[in-house]
């Protein structure tokens, strides 16, 4: 067995589940701010459309997925990032979970040297699982506040080689011998968790990077349609074009955008050879959604009207605790992206939030870099973002958050 693997924490979801149910059993009301899954239902047309596709029949559905639904994706690219892709630079996927983790599995070969694989911390922990089971290097690079959680190499790193390795450690190695090991670097902008984004500027020097050190630069862009300002993310492909996508790869969903998350579909798209070799060993691990989910995803790529209303809301949501939080002094980051928010608070405070009923998530969950912080999201109701509101403010004036 791997020996990383026998060292894996417990995976942050199902600890958040387990707490939430002994709370219910202690007959206490949740507001569950742990989960990134949004309680907006779904469109109806969106809806409509997913019951009108489904047939009395199942059949496998194909691997490279329906050919209407590339198209979709690719007129959504065009519209949204202003880029020209061909549709066989697209691989529908299962959402985009299951891509991410599979993602390392077709290109770390244990036998090379160059097996590393890179990510910001704190992170969605999927990128150092998949990284673990590929066996390959794995290097963690923490993230700062000072600098806006905005990737830098000159930063504390943590190192573990899952083929020798149990534990990580922290070592001192130059940004220039560590591009030179990797084989595949994780960014994901706007971030999970802090919500933090970075310019076109910042985006192209990581690019010329991945050419300069010839690795993957494989970019996790599923809040790339959540943001409360005016100013929307861009897209590592709007970089890449320039050298037909070369190095380059990007993952999107529907889950974020049109509140699929438990309906599963998403894609990946960017260098030829990398997704046509991807593609080539999805057959043993991953297929596209049912063709009934991608029938619906191709009406969901192409309306940008409901997304506009999600976006309100999370607006709405933002804007209550934004204003709480500056009464009463509570720091956290101040941000215009994803649906989540980045708060300081240690570990005495969190508890006591946790166990009336509050649901945050440690930031430690999310790895190095997380520690003395909890990540809101903004998934209850408007309703009950102003009771969790009252409930917490009620906490702080009784005296017992410390």
């Amino acid at each position: 067995m791997n020996l990383a693997l026998l060292n894996l924490k417990e995976y942050p979801m199902d600890f958040l589940i387990n707490t939430k149910e002994r709370l219910k059993r202690e007959g206490k009301k949740v507001y569950d701010f742990g989960v990134g899954d949004p309680k907006e239902p779904i469109e109806d047309f969106l809806v409509k459309a997913l019951k009108e596709a489904i047939t009395n029949q199942a059949k496998y559905p194909t691997l490279k997925g329906l050919p209407e639904l590339k198209s979709s994706i690719k007129n959504f690219i065009k519209r949204r990032f202003n880029v020209e892709i061909k549709e066989d630079m697209i691989i529908p996927t299962y959402g985009s979970k299951e891509a991410i983790f599979h993602f390392p599995l077709s290109f770390i070969n244990i036998s090379k040297e160059k097996r590393g694989v890179a990510f910001f911390s704190p992170a969605y922990p999927i990128y150092e699982r998949g990284a673990l089971f590929s066996q390959a290097k794995v290097f963690k690079i923490v993230l700062k506040e000072e600098n806006s959680f905005k990737p830098s190499f000159n930063s504390d790193i943590f190192y573990l080689d899952s083929l020798k390795h149990s534990k990580y450690e922290k070592i001192d190695i130059s940004e220039k011998e560590l591009l030179k090991q990797i084989k595949i670097l994780w960014i994901n902008y706007p971030h999970n968790p802090t919500g933090a984004n970075i310019d076109k500027n910042e985006l192209e020097k990581l690019y010329e990077l991945a050419l300069k050190y010839d690795f993957i630069l494989a970019s996790d862009e599923c809040y790339s349609e959540i943001y409360l300002g005016k100013e929307k993310p861009i897209s590592l492909l709007e970089v890449a074009q320039k050298e037909n996508f070369k190095n380059a790869v990007v993952f999107n969903s529907l889950s974020k955008r049109s509140g699929f998350t438990g309906i599963r579909s998403g894609f990946v798209a960017g260098d030829k050879d990398i997704i046509n070799f991807y593609l080539k060993w999805r057959s043993s691990f991953g297929v596209a959604p049912q063709d009934f989910v991608q029938k619906a995803s191709i009406l969901a790529w192409e309306d940008e009207d409901h997304v506009e209303k999600r976006r309100t809301i999370f607006r709405q949501k933002y804007n209550l605790f934004k204003q709480f939080f500056e009464k009463y002094n509570i720091p956290y980051f101040k941000s215009e992206y994803t649906f989540y928010v980045w708060i300081k608070m240690n570990k005495n405070y969190l508890n006591t939030l946790i166990e009336n009923g509050i649901i945050l998530q440690p930031g430690e969950f999310m790895g190095e870099g997380g520690e003395g912080y909890a990540r809101l999201a903004l998934v209850p109701s408007l309703k009950e973002c102003k009771e969790a509101i009252s409930l917490w403010e009620s906490l702080i004036k009784k005296g017992v958050l410390e």
